[in-house]
């Protein structure tokens, strides 16, 4: 019944209701995923997929992939200590993945490198886990505020994060802005308020801000520029 609940309340407001200061990021974030999913297993090829979510916590995008009937495996990987539904650990200090090379065909990252010491070697980890011709979906932050759980190191622009998978191995690697400028600037904004006048008594406030972002996207999508995203993402693919 809770798990029927959490996937409805996902459905319905992506993760952040629209009275609070991130409910633009997770829409975007959100909707952008779902949008790209179908296209990221079309160029991964073949009628069964296997797929390894690094830094998985509770596996917000499982559904928006299982729902494809070629996704016949969804493994989650984590850090023991943390909170999540991974059954297949990460060693927090070598970052080591406890599983086989070449035993997925596609490896999701969603907003977990950031939290990554050394995320070269991660990254490697991901790179040895795909079988040869698989592929690499990651989102990570570029504006995004700092949010440590436990920590956080550090931000890519699309031209650091092409740069840093293409060392890793990566081939026909691309990155791309997710949010528009707008939809950044009121995110940042409304933190600061909500950190500054509290969450409660500004929800009003937050809708219309929300409210007032989406409408001038949609009635303008001539000025959604993205030189100022909260986060990129990034594909990369293992060669044969």
């Amino acid at each position: 019944m809770l798990a029927h609940l959490q996937r409805a309340y996902r459905q319905l407001f992506e993760l952040s209701p629209p009275w609070t200061p991130l409910h633009l990021h997770h829409r975007a974030l959100a909707r952008y995923i779902d949008a790209r999913a179908p296209q990221i297993l079309d160029g991964v090829g073949g009628s069964e997929i296997r797929v390894l979510d690094v830094g998985c916590g509770d596996m917000p995008y499982r559904a928006t992939f299982e729902r494809d009937a070629r996704c016949i495996r969804y493994d989650g990987a984590d850090i023991p200590s943390a909170q999540t539904r991974a059954t297949i650990a990460i060693d927090p200090d070598s970052q080591i993945v406890s599983a086989a090379s070449g035993s997925y065909d596609l490896v999701l990252s969603f907003q977990a490198l950031e939290h990554v010491l050394r995320p070269m070697v991660l990254l490697r980890e991901c790179f040895r886990v795909l079988r040869p011709g698989g592929s690499l979906f990651v989102t990570l932050p570029f504006l995004f505020e700092h949010h440590g759980v436990p920590r956080d190191f550090r931000r890519w622009t699309h031209e650091g994060i092409v740069e840093d998978l293409a060392a890793t191995g990566f081939e026909d690697v691309s990155a791309e802005p997710i949010e528009t400028d707008l939809q950044s600037l009121v995110v940042m904004g409304g933190t600061y308020v909500g950190r500054n006048l509290g969450y409660f008594w500004t929800k009003p406030l937050f809708l219309a801000m929300n409210a007032t972002a989406l409408a001038v996207d949609l009635l303008k999508p001539s000025n959604n520029y993205r030189v100022l995203p909260l986060t990129i993402a990034a594909t990369g693919r293992k060669g044969r």
